[in-house]
């Protein structure tokens, strides 16, 4: 438990330096997956490492995946809920603009994941409705997990987020780069910000 406490303490540390740099603050699918895993099982991460939460998601296919499985690309990371009608639909928008700063006739260089705030309504059945509506390649990852990953995660990504009794949630709206190791690179909070700059950032990785 003191190691998990120390992985988040220093992912939190990162991030705060990350904001203070930040100058735009205002089986097919899983053979996808297990390419994008092109480090070696053996290699180290380093102590600021997303990848250190070995938690077991399920995703929009109904397969289980760990955010390790993405090492050795770099990765887009979120958190979004499907019932969200206005801000969690501008995300997806927003990345979807990040992705088109790239050659739309050559796989991306890079993965999506869209953990859910919301492990009660959000199954993979509904992700991967959700998927469709929005027609996310399978470089969209969505995922589902238990209450206590998805706190655990918003912590490690300095995502805010509270659950009402009538289902809403009220959520801060973070795009978060990480590495090819897991480690938070980049960071850019609110809505409709430029894709251009974020894509520069994925390029240079």
């Amino acid at each position: 438990m003191s190691k998990l406490i120390e992985i988040i303490a220093g992912i939190f540390l990162l991030y705060l330096t990350a904001c203070q740099q930040n100058p735009a603050e205002n089986q097919a699918h899983r053979h996808n997956v297990q390419e994008a895993h092109t480090v070696s099982e053996t290699d180290e991460l380093p102590g600021n490492s997303i990848y250190h939460f070995d938690y077991t998601w399920t995703d929009s296919h109904d397969q289980t995946v760990q955010l390790a499985d993405f090492k050795g690309r770099p990765v887009v990371i979120s958190m979004i809920y499907t019932h969200c009608g206005y801000a969690c639909p501008m995300m997806i928008q927003d990345l979807k603009n990040i992705a088109s700063e790239f050659d739309s006739n050559q796989t991306l260089p890079f993965e999506l994941v869209l953990i859910s705030f919301d492990h009660i309504r959000d199954t993979p059945e509904r992700l991967h409705s959700y998927a469709s509506a929005q027609q996310l390649s399978d470089q969209w990852h969505l995922l589902h997990g238990n209450a206590d990953q998805i706190k655990d995660m918003a912590v490690a990504l300095g995502i805010s987020f509270e659950m009402s009794e009538d289902g809403d949630i009220t959520h801060s709206n973070r795009k978060i780069l990480l590495d090819k190791n897991g480690v938070v690179v980049y960071t850019v909070d609110g809505l409709s910000t430029p894709a251009i700059d974020f894509a520069q950032k994925i390029k240079t990785i």
